[in-house]
């Protein structure tokens, strides 16, 4: 049984770069497209030393049916992450990216992709005539909003993947409530669910990792803790706060984000350390912030944050 290796890679490069292509893959230079992999299939590589954005591998073989005559003519097996069933695991990054060049390397062709901040470089080892249909079932060709209304997203996204992600009391907020939840926590799937601390019933959101590789040469624990709650949790909580109106069993809203961290001196070729960062953040002080009764500060100080199960203070101006 013959199988095809691809690897996509994502990581920060300049929107300069040259474009070229030197096979057919059905796409044009600057054509706008949605990946559909989950994100969650996406493994940490190394980091850029210029920004420190994270950049991810996510490998998948198909399986050639030409070895087995019954399923000749039916579309090929994708398996993604380990797993045949990937489109249905998770959502995607929901990223709009631009098709910039294509070549033909050694030992695999090269597809480019970027956005503002990111470049996907996609290697398929597989024969030059089965490009085109390999790429066509990891990536849809078109913006987030046209995505958005194909099949694709309301059979797989819609129909299969968001009942495993709002389970039990969950399950009974409307679709449209969910989506904007999961908008709100950027897509991230991982458990969303009740969690009870300090005799209260919190809507728990994982966050999953900050995209960011903080220098520790630049920025310590407490400016680290600082700078993601300013820039990714309070926004969060602030679009969550939208959705659980009317929920008198939700006492307030936790959410939690892994940050990576290494010195860029001393650790550039190894993986990062990682902290975890937790916030319990009462109900009615998320509703106070939401209508501009009080301050980012305000709500931070009458918040639970934990580092790492220890609990600490933040001072939102050490995110400077």
């Amino acid at each position: 049984m013959k199988v095809a290796l691809v690897v996509l890679t994502l990581l920060c490069m300049p929107s300069s770069a040259s474009a070229s292509t030197d096979i057919d893959v059905g796409l044009f230079k600057n054509q706008k497209v949605v990946i559909k992999i989950p994100r969650k299939l996406y493994q940490y590589e190394n980091a850029s030393i210029a920004t420190g954005a994270a950049i991810y591998t996510v490998s998948a073989m198909t399986i050639d049916r030409e070895t087995n005559p019954i399923l000749r003519e039916a579309d090929p097996i994708l398996v993604v992450g380990g797993h045949r069933n990937w489109a249905e695991i998770g959502w995607p990054l929901m990223m709009e990216f631009y098709f910039d060049k294509a070549k033909t390397k050694k030992e695999y062709h090269e597809l480019e992709f970027r956005s503002a901040s990111a470049y996907i470089k996609l290697r398929l080892d597989v024969p030059s005539h089965d490009v085109r249909r390999v790429l066509y079932s990891l990536v849809y060709p078109g913006s987030l909003y046209t995505f958005e209304k194909t099949d694709y997203y309301r059979e797989t996204l819609i129909g299969k993947v968001l009942p495993k992600i709002f389970v039990d009391a969950l399950s009974k907020l409307p679709i449209e409530k969910q989506i904007g939840l999961l908008k709100a926590v950027r897509y991230n799937d991982e458990a969303i669910r009740y969690e009870r601390f300090k005799n209260a019933n919190y809507l728990s959101f994982g966050l999953g990792d900050d995209p960011n590789v903080y220098n520790t040469l630049r920025l310590n624990q407490h400016s680290r803790a600082a700078r993601v709650i300013n820039d990714l949790v309070l926004p969060s909580l602030k679009e969550a706060a939208l959705y659980i109106t009317d929920t008198p069993e939700i006492g307030g809203i936790k959410m939690a984000i892994r940050i990576l961290y290494k010195d860029f001196l001393q650790e550039r070729n190894i993986h990062p350390h990682a902290e975890v960062l937790e916030i319990y953040a009462p109900y009615n002080l998320i509703e106070k912030f939401f209508n501009l009764d009080i301050t980012n500060q305000q709500l931070v100080d009458g918040s639970v944050i934990l580092m790492n199960g220890n609990r600490m203070q933040v001072s939102l101006a050490g995110a400077q």
